[in-house]
């Protein structure tokens, strides 16, 4: 399944959710991206633990969204790394 997903790293400025296609106001450009659907991404950002091949394997075994990719990983042992209510807020949702 393809969705033509597109990540786009930049400052929104604004947004016209009123009609489709959605538009977004961002940094570096004039022109308004269009879009079918958009993802807020608005949570706290992830502290990783920057050791060897942590960088190299994100998305490719090492996540830090149980709750987002934990379903590529049933039936698989896995490690939850961390400290605090998030960590084992994933733990329990792996189990």
């Amino acid at each position: 399944h393809s969705f033509e997903a597109r990540f786009v790293g930049t400052e929104v400025l604004g947004a016209d959710f009123a009609a489709r296609p959605l538009r977004l106001r961002v940094n570096g450009t004039d022109r308004p991206l269009r879009a079918a659907a958009v993802v807020l991404a608005c949570g706290a950002e992830s502290r990783w633990l920057r050791v060897p091949g942590e960088h190299d394997f994100r998305g490719r075994g090492v996540s830090a969204c149980a709750t987002c990719d934990g379903f590529l990983f049933r039936g698989r042992d896995v490690a939850v790394v961390g400290g605090g209510d998030h960590a084992m807020e994933d733990a329990l949702h792996l189990a």
